[in-house]
């Protein structure tokens, strides 16, 4: 922890949506990233959080550090996906939100979400699947992950994309659609910036072997 600077954020207003994109469920969510603004990884999945995956998360955004910015491209990933608003006040449903003294009202983490889907009705475009069902869990392509480790799979579920993609118990998820996975929360964010179908590029680390596999998500996997 001493080679991090670390801020805490209380409050919603002011937040760069093009960089602070995570669950807005979780009750506590620590993004690893540099002073270039770039994203080494998220943790936080409500109630899976441990002092033991947030160790080795913190040591894997430390190595990735010690790389940038040759590794710039793979983190690219990482930054948030494209919403019509720059900030949370840009949000028209957040326009003259005030308490009853007139002060500005705190936005909380789990206003935002309820924001962007309230305030998507009544545009051109429709409000796309990722937001009515985002941050996927990882059991949605098929796999459990060890709350105690980076990405460590615990159970595959049978017929899923996952086991026909030859994921195995034991195996660790090092990399999601090109994306370094740190976290169980990157995996749920590589999925939520995942297809609605299709391909999505996976690296694993199984007992020291890298092997590449794709998982092939079909169509309706974020809604069942």
């Amino acid at each position: 922890m001493d080679r991090f600077v670390c801020v805490r954020i209380v409050q919603g207003w002011g937040l760069d949506l093009s960089v602070f994109q995570f669950d807005w469920w979780a009750a506590w969510t620590v993004f690893l990233m540099n002073a270039d603004r770039a994203v080494y990884a998220r943790y936080g999945r409500s109630s899976e959080n441990t002092i033991e995956a947030l160790r080795k998360a913190l040591e894997g955004a430390l190595e990735l550090h010690g790389n940038y910015p040759a590794n710039k491209a793979e983190l690219a990933g990482k930054s948030g996906t494209p919403l019509p608003w720059k900030t949370t006040e840009a949000i028209p449903t957040f326009k003259g939100r005030k308490q009853s003294d007139g002060r500005a009202e705190c936005i909380h983490c789990h206003n935002i979400l309820n924001a962007v889907i309230k305030s998507y009705p009544g545009r051109s475009d429709e409000l796309p699947l990722r937001w009515s069902a985002p941050y996927p869990v990882p059991e949605r392509m098929g796999v459990s992950l060890d709350p105690k480790e980076r990405a460590s799979v615990t159970d595959i579920t049978t017929n899923s994309p996952a086991q026909k993609a030859g994921i195995r118990v034991g195996d660790r998820i090092t990399s999601l659609g090109g994306q370094p996975i740190l976290s169980i929360a990157d995996v749920q964010w590589a999925l939520h910036a995942g297809p609605d179908s299709g391909p999505l590029k996976a690296q694993l680390d199984r007992a020291g072997q890298k092997l590449d596999v794709t998982v092939t998500l079909p169509a309706g996997w974020r809604t069942k």
